[in-house]
């Protein structure tokens, strides 16, 4: 998660970490974050098992049970006892990277900063929760919190503190001492959670306490177990109209540049602001729906404003990306789908292609001595895809305007796998009657839910009916109605997942689409493919016999210009679990670099699959002509789709 989403999180259960059969049902809790308790949950002679247990939970596919934006972290042994150093020496020697780590009883900030030198290299991403549970660490609150930016959290141990108070584990005894880590947690900016409830019996209790706690400053509380997970949620979530407010807030500000701005008839500063931005923050973590009842809501029948086709008639439809400027409101949340996987050779190739000298992308030796132990990821490779995923919701932009911040949150390594989400801050009509701006903030996140990198950004976006490629209207066509149809699928709470594809109930037999962009070939694209083919033939690399014989054009390959056709149909036919094959496949016209070619898919059929009982198989047929309008090839193939009501992978990857 991001340095800052420890804070955010309101929930924490604590799971015995001798019990790994229980992580799972924690996760299923819905708990923003969950312990795996190595202290006071296992008893002594349990405490190796217990921590070989967890870190081998650690090394596995641990997020595979977690939720969407859930995290797991694990509470060790005190520092100062032989079960703590035993946890902290096996931490550094797994190498695991929990999401963050709950040290006990923490009564100094060199006791900390143990921990971050230990935990450094690949584990320099492992957040703290440190809890204070005596009076020497009461004193020290505000160094503890303030030690480094690793320290997302304080936690209140009360159970400890009222023993070596002599006071009653009750609220008016334990008030001063919430109020002094109060203090600490907001000079340093960060979260702070409160001790369990003891008492599984008593609701009432749990909620009236929760409540206090929240209206001191208080930003999360420990569970013991499940069932009190959803009230201290429904606690610390700020409702509906608190995060509207706090966006308008935000978005008002950001216009402003950073200057004192008026909303809703008072004067706005920074200080306030910070306030707003951590209940906008919360609202977004939380899942609160802050969008204008106009937009589709979760299985609706309607495609609503965000229709991603236009209908042409007689079963024919047109693709296309991009919402229009009317589309866009303050609040707005849009996460961008597919993500993409950034590999070593990608940042090898952005730090050669623009000359980079900085040797900590490329050399892998002298990155080995570093503090990230591996090349780091050259920023520009995370801005270029962050950009380039959104732009299926921002495809119909003229122009980004400008850019207020380019800020990198954390690292990104070659193997990681990115996402990008956008808010919208503001929009603004304007005098141009092409043009709208929007004002966005576009976050990378990896698959982890951490955020890597942040953009505040300006864009020009066409008003409706003005885009000189898509301006439907403008050609008599229509917004296709069907939910099938929608650009966006709204979630739970209330974002903008971008939908990649029909699923098999989706598809009619007889149905056309004409498929959104075109694809134009170059020269040194021809030549490239050529030769990492293998294919010997001059007609698609050889200079000379092409200047000869071809009137100096290349020739694209054929079975590139399948691939090409291919992937075009993908707006529609994203869902595919595999293609099965190609066949009745005519080129009776060649491709060569500098053409544009375009492309359109018939479904023939569809049928159930007998052996995979949620998914379908269709038989399409996909043209592409040049733009002279010449057919250059045609073929039929059949791929494997998802069944909308299977157990898909799109809802656990994000989708």
């Amino acid at each position: 998660m991001s340095n800052a989403d420890l804070s955010l999180c309101r929930s924490f259960l604590f799971t015995p970490g001798n019990r790994p059969e229980r992580f799972v049902k924690g996760a299923a809790s819905g708990a923003d974050a969950l312990i795996l308790d190595l202290e006071d949950a296992v008893a002594a002679h349990d405490k190796d098992s217990a921590r070989a247990t967890v870190i081998e939970h650690f090394r596995g596919n641990w997020r595979a049970s977690l939720g969407a934006g859930q995290l797991c972290g694990l509470r060790v042994n005190n520092l100062h006892t032989p079960a703590g150093a035993k946890d902290l020496e096996a931490l550094v020697a797994s190498r695991i990277t929990p999401d963050f780590i709950v040290i006990p009883k923490v009564e100094s900030a060199p006791e900390v900063e143990v921990f971050i030198r230990q935990l450094a290299g690949p584990q320099a991403g492992v957040q703290f929760l440190c809890a204070i549970e005596s009076a020497r660490g009461l004193e020290a609150a505000m160094a503890i919190a303030a030690v480094h930016p690793r320290v997302q959290s304080l936690g209140f141990g009360g159970a400890d503190l009222a023993v070596e108070f002599r006071a009653e584990l009750a609220w008016e005894p334990m008030f001063m001492a919430r109020a002094r880590l109060v203090q600490a947690a907001a000079a340093a900016g960060i979260g702070l959670v409160d001790v369990p409830h003891i008492d599984l019996a008593d609701d009432s209790g749990l909620q009236r306490d929760t409540q206090r706690v929240k209206a001191m400053g208080f930003t999360g509380k420990l569970a013991i177990h499940p069932k009190q997970v959803k009230p201290i949620q429904a606690i610390f979530t700020p409702t509906p109209e608190e995060a509207l407010r706090a966006a308008g807030i935000v978005a008002a500000f950001e216009r402003s540049a950073g200057n004192v701005v008026e909303f809703d008839g008072k004067m706005v500063e920074g200080p306030i602001v910070k306030v707003h931005e951590r209940i906008l923050a919360l609202a977004w973590r939380a899942g609160v729906s802050m969008h204008p009842a106009s937009l589709v809501a979760a299985g609706s029948e309607s495609a609503g404003p965000f229709s991603a086709y236009y209908t042409a008639g007689d079963g024919r439809y047109v693709e296309q990306f991009g919402l229009d400027f009317e589309d866009f409101a303050v609040g707005q949340r849009f996460r961008h789908r597919p993500g993409v996987t950034v590999t070593q050779q990608d940042n090898l190739d952005e730090a050669l292609d623009t000359l980079n000298s900085a040797m900590i992308h490329y050399d892998a030796h002298y990155a080995a001595q570093t503090t990230w132990e591996k090349p780091l990821m050259v920023s520009t490779v995370t801005l270029q895809r962050i950009i380039g995923m959104a732009s299926k919701t921002f495809a119909k932009r003229r122009a980004i305007r400008s850019m207020q911040e380019i800020a990198m949150t954390a690292p990104v390594f070659g193997g990681d796998t990115l996402y990008a989400e956008t808010d919208v801050l503001g929009v603004s009509a304007g005098t141009d009657p092409i043009c709208g701006l929007v004002e966005v903030v576009s976050r990378g996140v990896n698959a982890a839910g951490q955020i890597v990198a942040r953009v505040t950004y300006t864009v020009e976006v066409f008003k409706r009916g003005q885009h000189p490629d898509t301006a439907g209207q403008a050609r008599g066509l229509q917004r296709a109605p069907e939910s099938r149809f929608a650009h966006h699928r709204q979630l739970a709470d209330g974002a903008l997942v971008e939908q990649c594809g029909f699923f098999f109930e989706d598809c009619a037999p007889g149905e056309t689409f004409v498929h959104y962009s075109r694809r134009t070939f170059h020269r040194d694209e021809a030549i490239e493919h050529a030769y990492r083919s293998l294919d010997v033939a001059p007609q698609y690399h050889d200079e000379r016999w092409i200047r000869e014989h071809q009137d100096g054009r290349y020739r694209v390959a054929e079975t590139w210009l399948i691939s090409a056709a291919t992937a075009l149909s993908t707006r529609t036919f994203g869902r595919v679990v595999a293609n099965l094959g190609w066949y009745d496949i005519t080129l009776p016209h060649a491709v060569f670099a500098g053409d544009t070619v375009h492309a359109e898919s018939t479904i023939l059929e569809k049928r159930a699959s007998k052996s995979r009982p949620n998914e379908g198989i269709l038989n399409v047929e996909t043209r592409a002509y040049s733009q002279h309008g010449e057919l250059v090839v045609a073929y039929k193939r059949n791929l494997l789709v998802y069944k909308r009501a299977a157990d898909t992978p799109y809802p656990k990857a994000g989708y």
